[in-house]
């Protein structure tokens, strides 16, 4: 038998396998604490990361827009001026050049670290910084690919061996009826632009702005700037490809949280920089362990030692324990057997090995030895539910516990147990069933009864509802369901006293339990004046004529009313009624019945005999809907 183990098993088996299974128990713990820290680890740091590199790119590019748009916009509307078309027409007119030059200057003064250039195609003279410089004869590539090639503006970096020095040059041509008249812009020194950019960047961070042709813009070693390098003379091509993809995800998607690439044990972030056109790509290199990551192995270390000293408490503790169990076995067998508790063994084959005395009683076999296998059990209605449940679960293998609810014949109540399932090795080597049973009836009706009706409250009533929904879905049986309103309980209440509208719901709430009929029926109260029934295998025109009859049924009863003191205008009390009398009241019905299915819930149903409820009130109260 089950507490037989103890006593045949040597005491070093025992404790070898209690040592074996807290061992494997703690290296499982250890290892599933352990993954969950890698994978949080691994999560925090793509959000550290993803945080970091967009609210760097997010600054990088307001100082390049900040830098470049500004004055974008102001040489966009100096091109397009009527001054800058008429000296480009007109450059060696005295008053227009000195209009021109004027406007030009002040403009020039205004750009701190780059300086403006023009040139008319009049006379094809390049001006620097208001300075002559060449001839654009001598080198007219630039300018004419720019002039008659560009409708808008362009960006381009070139080395000027007249002013021997590499620069970024912005180029607005200027146009008078879609004419090129001319050209106007200014060049940016690279490191200058590089620094500013670069400000606040760590030595192991690192930020590129590459062309959409995939020329370097900026860098932090100017030198690829200025050799005009291509940016996969720095990133492999498969990454570039990928953060241009990325890119174009990030741009269908704003809010998207898949920011940042992850390659080589560096973060990389990709932004669109539209008007010059091109991209900026930050760069960080990645840790293991960042900012809270030091916190998660403290706490992973705190709970595998906190687990550890647990285990070796309870192994301690089990050490001491197995001696006195040795000699506690036969005491025990004799309590099990004489106390009042239900407790029944099954060995693997389901005939019992062990029944209590009370549990006997229950099952009324009267036999020490039952064989489930063989029916042997007398069956009576008492029974019934009981012994088909113990005889279900039997067969099932592992250890469980829950509460399960009987139902009882002859206008008793259910009741309800406590039922705990235990699987265990015998010395024999089979698998023995240990079925515990608690009758928990007092305090489950206490917890899941109205205090004032008597029937079910409203979690205990949702519960069963939503048992009784997928029930039937399973069967494919119809479920109705009706909410039951009592008609201007208000005004009742505020007529006769809380008293006497106490005394009429309990009086409608007996009549609601008569009215159910079969055992899986269930009624409760769910609001003050509301109640909810719902029926078992009931489809929609049956439920109506169950709910007419407990229409009827309440209209006809004539309720007791005893008398109430209320308040007068006066602030002084007169006794309404002087003696008890009797009082009807009417009851308004929302039904709804239907198959449940895996597109409705138990809300449907509820909505909709809502909606009912609501319908009957609308039209006159005193009917069903």
């Amino acid at each position: 038998m089950i507490w037989n183990n103890l006593a045949v098993k040597n005491k070093k088996r025992v404790q070898r396998s209690v040592a074996i299974m807290f061992v494997t128990f703690f290296l499982c713990i250890s290892a599933i604490v352990i993954a969950l820290y890698v994978i949080s680890q691994m999560r925090y740091n793509n959000i550290f990361y993803s945080n970091l590199l967009k609210n760097t790119s997010a600054l990088k590019y307001e100082l390049i827009v900040s830098y470049f748009n500004s004055d974008l916009s102001i040489l966009k509307v100096f091109a397009k001026s009527p001054l800058a078309a008429e000296f480009m027409e007109n450059p060696n007119d005295k008053i227009i050049a000195k209009n021109f030059l004027g406007q030009f200057n002040n403009m020039n003064s205004v750009f701190s670290d780059r300086s403006m250039f023009f040139v008319s195609n009049e006379d094809r003279n390049f001006y620097y910084d208001t300075g002559y410089v060449y001839k654009i004869e001598d080198n007219p590539y630039w300018y004419d690919s720019t002039l008659y090639k560009t409708l808008d503006y362009n960006v381009n970096i070139n080395y000027n061996p007249s002013l021997k020095s590499t620069k970024i040059w912005l180029n607005f041509p200027v146009l008078k009826n879609g004419k090129p008249l001319g050209m106007l812009g200014w060049g940016v020194d690279i490191d200058a632009l590089a620094a500013y950019i670069g400000e606040d960047i760590d030595a192991d961070n690192d930020f590129c702005v590459f062309y959409r042709n995939g020329e370097i813009m900026l860098h932090k070693n100017t030198n690829l700037v200025k050799e005009k390098r291509n940016v996969k003379s720095i990133i492999s091509q498969n990454l570039i490809d990928e953060l241009l993809e990325l890119s174009k995800k990030n741009k269908s998607n704003p809010k998207s949280a898949d920011n940042i690439i992850f390659r080589d044990k560096k973060a990389y972030t990709i932004k669109e920089i539209p008007f010059v056109p091109g991209y900026m790509i930050i760069s960080t290199p990645t840790k293991i362990i960042n900012g809270k990551g030091y916190n998660y192995i403290y706490i992973v270390s705190g709970v595998l030692a906190a687990i550890l000293i647990f285990l070796i408490c309870i192994y301690v503790f089990i050490l001491k324990v197995i001696n006195p169990l040795h000699n506690l076995n036969n005491l025990a067998y004799t309590l099990f057997s004489r106390l009042p508790i239900y407790i029944m063994v099954f060995d693997g084959a389901g005939k019992s090995k062990f029944i209590s005395k009370y549990m006997d009683d229950l099952l009324g076999s009267h036999d020490a030895s039952i064989d489930f296998n063989n029916n042997e059990l007398p069956v009576t209605e008492e029974n019934y539910d009981l012994i088909n449940y113990i005889g279900e679960i039997r067969k099932r293998f592992g250890s469980f516990e829950l509460v399960k609810e009987f139902g009882a014949s002859g206008g008793k109540k259910s009741k309800f147990f406590k039922v705990v399932k235990t699987d265990v090795d015998t010395a024999e080597g089979s698998l023995d069933s240990l079925f515990y049973l608690q009758d928990v009836t007092d305090q489950m009706y206490l917890a899941n009864a109205d205090s004032l009706t008597g029937l079910a409250n409203k979690r205990y009533f949702n519960e069963r509802a939503n048992q009784e929904f997928w029930n039937s879905s399973s069967k494919k049986k119809n479920l109705a369901f009706m909410l039951i309103s009592v008609d201007n309980f208000r005004q009742f209440n505020d007529k006769y006293g809380h008293l006497a509208g106490e005394d009429v719901l309990k009086s409608i709430a007996k009549i609601l339990s008569a009215s159910l009929s079969d055992k899986n029926d269930f009624a409760g109260r769910i609001e003050n004046e509301e109640f909810a029934i719902f029926l078992f295998d009931t489809d929609n025109d049956r439920a109506k004529i169950v709910a007419h009859r407990i229409r009827l049924e309440i209209e006809r009863t004539e309720f007791l009313i005893s008398c109430k003191n209320a308040q007068t205008d006066n602030n002084e009390e007169e006794q309404i009624l002087a003696e008890p009398k009797t009082e009807r009241v009417t009851v308004s019905i929302g039904v709804y019945s239907a198959i449940p299915n895996d597109s409705l819930s138990f809300k449907n149903f509820l909505d909709e005999a809502a909606k009912n409820l609501y319908n009957a009130k609308k039209f006159g109260m005193n009917r069903v809907c």
